[in-house]
């Protein structure tokens, strides 16, 4: 139960801190066409920093900050995860992140989530953790487990149902297209 207060604590910190100074992205533009078919031509992304390397696929068009680690002193401890964040929003509430948990493993309770196994198309396998409450959907893909080895890749989802359903072929292509190198 510590581990997952203090991988929330953390995820929770990089969110809130890891976009001060940065500009207000704009909203990822969403087009009417069939769901489930990606909407926006796509381009791979590598994110590299802290000894972590991984690539994806996303849109062009998405607006991304960079998470990127520092080191600790006597003042304040490392940072606890690096990555990349992609928000949907001018207010960044609603976003979607994939990250390296450094120095803990990166948990959830998963009683409070439904949970299915799931496989990228490179091989890493993991869990999906779901839970979409009052038009709110909040989804976490959790890559080796509670002994994986670190650092250890996870990507998060925290938006409105709507703006997922507008997103959600380009969100689920990117999550399966990712690689660790």
């Amino acid at each position: 139960m510590k581990k997952i207060a203090i991988g929330l604590l953390g995820l929770s910190l990089v969110l809130t801190l890891g976009g001060c100074g940065q500009k207000k992205p704009e909203v990822p533009a969403s087009t009417p066409e069939a769901e489930g078919e990606v909407k926006e031509e796509l381009t791979v992304y590598t994110f590299e920093d802290s000894g972590v390397k991984f690539t994806l696929e996303v849109p062009k068009t998405w607006e991304r900050i960079e998470l990127l680690g520092y080191e600790g002193d006597e003042e304040r401890e490392g940072s606890p995860t690096v990555g990349v964040r992609y928000p949907f929003d001018t207010e960044e509430n609603q976003m979607f992140a994939v990250m390296a948990a450094l120095y803990s493993p990166f948990s959830v309770d998963e009683t409070m989530f439904e949970t299915t196994p799931y496989q990228t198309a490179s091989g890493l396998t993991g869990v999906r953790c779901l839970r979409e409450t009052d038009g709110e959907r909040m989804e976490y893909y959790i890559f080796g487990g509670e002994d994986a080895e670190l650092p250890q890749l996870f990507a998060v989802v925290i938006m409105s149902s709507e703006t997922y359903a507008a997103h959600e072929a380009e969100i689920e292509a990117a999550v399966k297209s990712l690689k660790f190198e």
